[in-house]
C-alpha cells in the first residue's frame, strides 16, 4: 500500500479510486464529494488536511528544517502516553506522511 494511500486511510476515507495514470482519486465517504487526485507526499496542501485531523484530539505537531542531516525536513507528532512519533524526510510532506503513519498507528 503506498503512503498516500496510508493517509487516506487515515483521513478515514475507505473508498478509492485511481484514474488512468494509476494516481489516487479519494472520495470522502462522509460527504460522498471530494474527488480529487489525494498525493499529500508531495503536496504540502494536502499534507497540511493530514496533520489537521491528526491535531482534532489535542495531538501537538512540530515540524521544521533538519540542517544537520542529508534529510532536510522533520515532522514530530506529541501523543500524549505515546511520546513523540517523528519522521525525517527530502520534503515537508513526506516528512509529515512518514510521522503521520507512525502517529497514525497509536503504538
Amino acid at each position: 500500500m503506498s503512503i498516500n494511500e496510508k493517509m487516506a486511510k487515515l483521513m478515514g476515507w475507505t473508498q478509492f479510486l485511481t484514474n488512468t495514470d494509476g494516481e489516487i482519486l479519494a472520495v470522502a465517504e462522509e460527504t460522498g464529494r471530494g474527488n480529487f487526485i489525494w498525493h499529500p507526499s508531495t503536496d504540502i496542501a494536502q499534507a497540511w488536511m493530514v496533520i489537521e485531523k491528526i491535531v482534532q484530539d489535542g495531538t501537538k505537531v512540530e515540524i521544521g528544517n533538519n540542517y544537520y542531516d542529508e534529510n532536510d525536513w522533520y515532522c514530530q507528532f506529541g501523543i500524549e502516553g505515546l511520546g513523540e512519533k517523528f519522521a525525517y524526510a527530502d520534503t515537508a510532506p513526506m516528512a509529515i506522511c512518514l510521522a503521520a503513519e507512525k502517529a497514525g498507528r497509536r503504538e
